[in-house]
């Protein structure tokens, strides 16, 4: 008998999707749920965002892929993969099915440089805002298999593939919430791919250059450090633009922040994370967080 030894890789922590919080909290307003990706586009007058669509794509479905609409989601299904596309949020996600030959094939180039770049050109083509790109960054899938009696020291990794993420800024400001990321194989085909990157309100890109405009100089910086917990004023920061994750369908949300990265040291062995606070120290939640979860997550002890 075989078993197969993966490296677990997250997305969503490559992209800097998530980050946990606490404390006196203000929830910022949501809009008003829409029923698909254009009524929420119509409720945001800042950057525009930009759904990645089947027809665009150069997934890996296979012959005689067909949409249909299953579990909420509008899917194009082949005999290689599925495309699935979130019509509220305009989040996509394509995944190879278990059984693709492609899985076995490693990546387009072992040149990570060459890579990325691939990634950025394919991207590009698509219809990616190119002005709104930040970090780009790009993960490592090892793969190994061999007898469940070896163990790991005994079993020779291979490069399974290459995940090139990319991050958007606005203005130069992350928005650690939107991301395009894809997977490409040997033979120049796209093996996975996950994209969210949803229009904005002007007003939370106003209220992120407010912040970066108060803390440019270093008498406003240890103003806005001033108004924050005490415990927090040493930790490092940046302003950011926040916004609602790609499964939330309860009402876009969007916001400026002081994002207040804090460690588990400092919280003696408690889970740390990201706390995320207005131009007046005012704490604010993630639009993916509720006053509940969040205090309790924050609470909860490290392992």
């Amino acid at each position: 008998m075989n078993t197969n030894l993966h490296k677990v890789w997250l997305i969503a922590v490559a992209a800097g999707a998530l980050a946990a919080g606490c404390g006196p909290v203000v929830e910022p307003g949501a809009e008003a749920p829409a029923s698909s990706t254009a009524g929420l586009a119509a409720l945001r007058d800042g950057p525009r965002g930009y759904v990645h669509a089947a027809s665009a794509s150069r997934f890996l479905l296979g012959p005689g892929a067909q949409s249909k609409r299953e579990f909420g989601l509008d899917k194009v299904v082949g005999p290689e993969g599925v495309f699935a596309t979130n019509p509220v949020t305009g989040a996509s996600r394509a995944i190879l099915n278990a059984t693709s030959p492609a899985l076995l094939k490693g990546p387009f180039t072992t040149d990570k440089a060459a890579y990325e770049a691939h990634v950025m050109e394919y991207f590009k083509t698509t219809g990616l805002p190119q002005d709104q790109i930040g970090l780009v960054r790009t993960l490592t899938m090892m793969e190994a298999a061999g007898d469940a009696a070896q163990t790991v020291r005994d079993v020779k990794p291979r490069l399974a593939g290459y995940t090139t993420v990319i991050t958007r800024a606005i203005d130069g400001i992350p928005v650690p919430d939107s991301f395009a990321a894809a997977r490409i194989d040997e033979d120049d085909e796209v093996v996975m791919e996950w994209v969210y990157w949803p229009s904005l309100p002007k007003r939370a890109v106003d209220e992120a250059q407010r912040l970066r405009a108060s803390v440019a100089d270093e008498a406003g910086r240890k103003a806005m450090v001033d108004r924050l917990p005490a415990e927090l004023r040493a930790a490092p920061s940046e302003v950011t633009i926040r916004h609602s994750d790609f499964d939330d369908e309860s009402g876009f949300r969007a916001f400026g922040s002081l994002d207040v990265h804090e460690d588990a040291a400092s919280r003696g062995g408690l889970r740390g994370g990201t706390r995320h606070f207005d131009g007046f120290g005012k704490e604010m939640i993630h639009p993916n967080r509720r006053a509940e979860a969040h205090a309790a997550l924050r609470d909860t002890p490290r392992r």
